[in-house]
């Protein structure tokens, strides 16, 4: 937990962890080869986002400025050069789980980034903000 309460990230996934590996078979637990992610999750399995980088390169390479250089690197590392998450934990210094909780928030990064084309204004985060009932948040 954090110092205001909330589960930080470590504490999140943990929980997804724990969570996914509640629904292995004893067997499948005990030979511990089984990566608990997005790749070992077929219904998180995201071709979309393979789809387009591969069918819109330029614009890919465009928004992806938006994002901080692990998240490029991440990105390149994972759709590009087809490391899977195991591989790319290594290169990044992190946990196989940890990398694809990382993978997961580049894509949505890189998605409101296509939505936003780039960085939001703030006249666009206030109408945002205004719609979700959080115009008075700081």
């Amino acid at each position: 937990m954090s110092d205001d309460g909330r589960p930080n990230g470590g504490d999140y996934m943990e929980a997804v962890a724990g969570i996914r590996s509640g629904l292995l078979s004893e067997a499948e637990a005990l030979a511990g080869d089984t990566l608990l992610s997005i790749e070992s999750c077929e219904e998180l399995a995201d071709s979309g986002t393979l789809t387009f980088i591969t069918d819109n390169f330029s614009s890919f390479l465009h928004y992806l400025r938006d994002l901080t250089r692990e998240e490029q690197d991440l990105l390149f590392s994972y759709y590009l050069l087809k490391k899977n998450q195991e591989s790319a934990a290594i290169l990044f210094r992190t946990t196989q789980t940890i990398c694809s909780s990382r993978v997961r928030f580049a894509v949505q990064r890189l998605c409101a980034a296509i939505l936003f084309k780039g960085e939001p204004s703030e006249e666009v985060m206030r109408t945002i903000l205004t719609r979700a009932g959080l115009e008075k948040f700081q």
